[in-house]
């Protein structure tokens, strides 16, 4: 079944109650849209009313959809490891009030936060806590990104409040799948962290990495290659070698604070003879 409201004007719609003998009434609900609504919440008719939209009374909820949904402030759903909540292209764009998406989340494609000025993953103390695994409990967001996914661009661009936990937990989803994060977290002002060598170890295959990270807090330093280079020990490899087919990467690291760049950051790789140079070619 679908449940879907878009566009709709009023936010006075009673639902069934939310179980009938104990027994929970929405089994067969699959995908919620509530579109271009100002929808905070879902009013039931055993008077089970919140301020805020729970849908974790939804145990097969599949797909969910809410652009420009601007008065939704918090959504909770499922924190489920093996049934992730799928999140279409677009899916919370222009959530502008949006503070938190609470359950387990799969990303099909770009722009899914695009100007959730005011979202939060996670607190830094829960990924202190957890690391970057799975997230276990209630009141925490968990995020995997689809297998078909080829582009993130501008997945979370404008999300000022993210964290530095937030940015290195979202970093290590990236799959092999992905050729663009451009534009990723371009505007994320509350993200500071380091940067590590090993940024973009889980997408070897990046063609793009234009905006991605413009505007952030990032401190440290561009890693090139260690004098003792090995192809085989990555704690030797320098940033751009965990991403060898990238071909632009024009105002990836504006506005990040970032000022220091040694003389083999570009340098070509020379391995039994054999020299290899970078495949960029635009960087600002």
């Amino acid at each position: 079944e679908i449940l879907n409201l878009q566009g709709t004007a009023t936010t006075n719609l009673l639902l069934p109650s939310l179980c009938v003998n104990g027994v929970t009434n929405f089994n067969s609900l699959r995908s919620v849209n509530i579109s271009r609504t100002n929808y905070t919440a879902f009013k039931y008719n055993d008077n089970q009313t919140l301020d805020y939209l729970d849908l974790s009374y939804f145990p097969n909820l599949d797909n969910l959809k809410a652009v420009d949904a601007k008065q939704l402030v918090r959504v909770k759903c499922t924190n489920d490891l093996d049934n992730p909540i799928n999140l279409e292209p677009s899916s919370f764009l222009n959530c502008s009030a949006l503070e938190r998406i609470e359950g387990n989340f799969n990303l099909l494609g770009a722009e899914v936060f695009r100007k959730c000025s005011n979202l939060v993953l996670n607190t830094e103390e829960i990924y202190a806590s957890n690391g970057t695994s799975f997230i276990p409990g209630e009141g925490v967001t968990n995020i995997s990104i689809d297998a078909s996914v080829t582009s993130l661009f501008s997945c979370f661009e404008g999300c000022v409040k993210l964290n530095g936990g937030d940015f290195n937990y979202l970093m290590v989803r990236l799959t092999n799948q992905v050729t663009s994060i451009e534009g990723m977290f371009k505007g994320c002002v509350g993200i500071n962290t380091a940067i590590t060598r090993d940024l973009f170890r889980y997408s070897p295959n990046l063609l793009t990495i234009k905006d991605a990270f413009s505007g952030c807090k990032l401190t440290g330093i561009l890693y090139s290659r260690a004098s003792n280079y090995t192809p085989s020990d990555t704690q030797t490899w320098g940033l751009l070698d965990f991403v060898p087919k990238l071909k632009d990467a024009e105002s990836a690291f504006e506005n990040t604070g970032l000022q220091w760049i040694d003389n083999n950051f570009f340098a070509p790789t020379i391995v039994n003879n054999t020299t290899t140079y970078s495949s960029l070619n635009r960087i600002d």
